[in-house]
């Protein structure tokens, strides 16, 4: 039986340029020398690893960021922020894929 305390579940998206933008960061990668064979990172790999974090809930309002790859972390904003001027713009929230293009250089740090 459905309450009318039970709240609709908040679609979440993730746009197919962040997705993408991700894989290549994450296929570009070097070998790492302790494991000869990294892993393999598709769409689908990828799609997976975001679902089982909103599935468990560390993906879940605006504001949560949680670890996806090696140089990738998921931040959650609201579906359309960066549309501003769009009319109708759709409800639920999205997934921005964040990366870090660059290696750490062990030779040009800076102390905090």
């Amino acid at each position: 039986m459905l309450s009318i305390f039970t709240k609709a579940k908040t679609a979440i998206y993730v746009s197919e340029p962040d997705i993408q933008a991700a894989l290549d960061h994450l296929r570009a990668l070097p070998y790492s020398k302790a494991d000869s064979t990294p892993r393999a990172w598709d769409r689908q790999g990828l799609l997976v690893a975001l679902q089982e974090q909103a599935s468990k809930g560390a993906l879940k309002q605006v504001g949560d960021m949680q670890s996806i790859g090696p140089g990738v972390w998921a931040l959650v904003k609201p579906l359309g922020v960066d549309l501003l001027r769009m009319p109708n713009k759709p409800e639920g929230l999205q997934i921005w894929l964040l990366l870090r293009s660059a290696g750490t250089d062990p030779s040009a740090l800076t102390e905090l």
